[in-house]
């Protein structure tokens, strides 16, 4: 039974490697996706009002 134990648990030791690395771009893929999908935010389109243009001085062209 000495025998076969180290190799079961190096296929169970590879096979969880495995899994843990799947897992790991699983989340990252997930994170890329939610922020490619995110809609544009800045501090100019975050407001819900149109920007103030100063006229007070008269621009010549």
């Amino acid at each position: 039974m000495d025998k076969i134990w180290p190799k079961n648990q190096i296929k169970l030791e590879n096979a969880w490697k495995f899994v843990t690395g799947c897992v790991e771009e699983l989340l990252v893929a997930e994170e890329l996706w939610n922020d490619h999908n995110k809609p544009f935010s800045s501090a100019a389109t975050s407001t819900n009002r149109p920007l103030e243009v100063d006229q007070s001085t008269p621009v010549s062209i």
